[in-house]
């Protein structure tokens, strides 16, 4: 602006800039934020906890669908699948890394429990690599305890009924209940882990998703070495 006292000459506003003490500040600040960013989705816990809370919403989207469609609605699991099964059904029986499930209409006369290419496919998820099916007849120290037998999802599996039969797939009916496609009147529980493979050293928190015959469903949390916690 003009300097009234001497006409023609201008004067610069003096500004000041951040300290170094206020840089220094800004940057631990961001450092912070960003360690916890990373170490949200590094930890384990999340990736399984995050996995169990989709699950449960995509089988209650299920249940929806059944009844919108007035028809059955098959959730098939699946145990270690290729990743191009989420764009080819194809490839969901060959093996490769991934857990995961399919939603879908089963077309075939009789019904096979199966969902195929020639079925009405409505969604197809696949698990984070890190997050996997968690076999409980397997204890590792500190893990919760079952009963139900086998090594892998086809043998016996984190996929049970309430007397630890292990299941591969379960049916949303247009009346809004669900059917394990064995005794059709058990509530099914699924337990997640963090993928290890080596299941005597757990390196995460196990989660169990429950769904009832009659719409309910909860998540649980295990407390290592203690018991099993409602979310």
């Amino acid at each position: 602006m003009k300097d009234s006292r001497h006409p023609g000459k201008l004067i610069i506003k003096n500004t000041h800039g951040f300290s170094l003490i206020e840089v220094m500040i800004v940057m631990v600040i961001v450092a912070i934020l960003a360690t916890s960013v990373v170490f949200m989705f590094a930890n384990p816990n999340a990736r399984v906890k995050t996995q169990a809370f989709n699950l449960l919403g995509e089988l209650n989207m299920a249940r929806s669908e059944a009844v919108n469609r007035n028809e059955d609605v098959l959730v098939e699991f699946l145990d270690d699948v290729s990743e191009e099964c989420q764009n080819d059904i194809t490839e969901c029986s060959t093996a490769g890394n991934f857990d995961g499930y399919i939603i879908c209409v089963d077309l075939d006369v009789p019904l096979n429990n199966l969902c195929e290419s020639s079925d009405t496919i409505i969604k197809i998820t696949l698990f984070d690599e890190r997050v996997q099916y968690y076999d409980p007849a397997v204890l590792p120290d500190g893990g919760p305890s079952a009963t139900s037998g086998g090594g892998d999802l086809i043998g016996g599996s984190g996929i049970v009924l309430d007397d630890d039969t292990a299941i591969t797939s379960i049916i949303m009916t247009p009346d809004g209940t669900l059917e394990d496609t064995i005794t059709e009147n058990a509530n099914v529980v699924i337990y997640l882990i963090p993928e290890g493979g080596n299941h005597d050293k757990i390196r995460g928190t196990p989660y169990a998703v429950t769904i009832m015959p009659n719409s309910g469903a909860s998540i649980d949390r295990w407390i290592m070495g203690n018991t099993w916690f409602k979310r």
